[in-house]
């Protein structure tokens, strides 16, 4: 929580979480409260103008062993911790991936969906697919990561690391294998990444976990509408006169606006 004070962040998704079951843990007061979501492996904080935006609007949520989901100002986010992928764990990951896709779809259309946290997926370089997955990343993918890639083509969703380049994307390195992986990151439906999505980078190491910090900037744009004036000249649609019907039509139409009287103004 002081950490994320310092930092400035309202929202911060926790990943290896330890609790007894599930609940919302309080801290601070006034204008330090914080809140922690949680379940027996994942929570979100919050504080600051997204805590207080959250309580307002109800303090909704759901809650799984590894996956926690709250819904603040048109957007869920959800942080999650998958199990590492091992020999004899594989319904396990099976059975963790689809409670994901049940938080997921609990979104609403017209909410932004936000997923972060610890996949235990390396997705490297060459993973590039349309809409789903950059050309950015670490090395080559394990088959962890390209299964979850898998997974988000199947959902309609995408891996939001692999768009953006940055550097010291290792996020938790490997004491046996001596090298770095990048197994935290976020997922979001992939129409609403380049809308909302301004800026992913690495943090830095802190001294709370093994795992460098994930940070990603979601801009929320307000909807912009263009002011159309009260007199617009009509465009002709040349691929449509084509057909012989529509050019009698427009001729006709025509015909009848020249026979219309001028009206001048004062």
């Amino acid at each position: 929580a002081e950490y994320a004070r310092k930092c400035g962040w309202d929202v911060v998704l926790l990943s290896e979480v330890w609790a007894e079951g599930e609940g919302v843990v309080w801290m601070g007061e006034e204008e330090e409260r914080v809140a922690i979501v949680h379940g027996a492996k994942a929570g979100v904080l919050l504080r600051g103008k997204a805590l207080k935006a959250w309580s307002a609007e109800g303090m909704v949520r759901k809650i799984s062993p590894r996956h926690v989901s709250v819904k603040v100002k048109g957007v869920m986010l959800t942080a999650t911790y998958l199990p590492v992928r091992m020999a004899g764990r594989e319904l396990e990951v099976a059975e963790e991936f689809e409670v994901l896709g049940e938080h997921v779809r609990w979104a609403r259309k017209d909410e932004v969906v936000l997923v972060g946290g610890d996949f235990n997926a390396h997705v490297g370089a060459g993973e590039e697919r349309r809409g789903v997955c950059g050309k950015f990343g670490l090395r080559s993918s394990n088959q962890a990561g390209r299964e979850l890639v898998d997974w988000c083509e199947a959902g309609g969703l995408c891996w939001v690391n692999g768009f953006y380049r940055h550097k010291k994307r290792g996020l938790w390195f490997s004491s046996i294998h001596k090298r770095w992986y990048e197994l935290d990151g976020f997922v979001m439906r992939k129409e609403e990444r380049p809308k909302f999505v301004r800026k992913v980078n690495t943090v830095g190491e802190i001294s709370l976990s093994d795992h460098k910090p994930k940070k990603v900037v979601v801009e929320l744009r307000k909807k912009k509408w263009r002011k159309v004036s009260k007199k617009r000249v009509p465009k002709i649609q040349w691929e449509a006169m084509r057909n012989e019907e529509v050019t009698r039509r427009f001729h006709n139409k025509m015909e009848e606006k020249m026979r219309e009287p001028v009206v001048e103004e004062p």
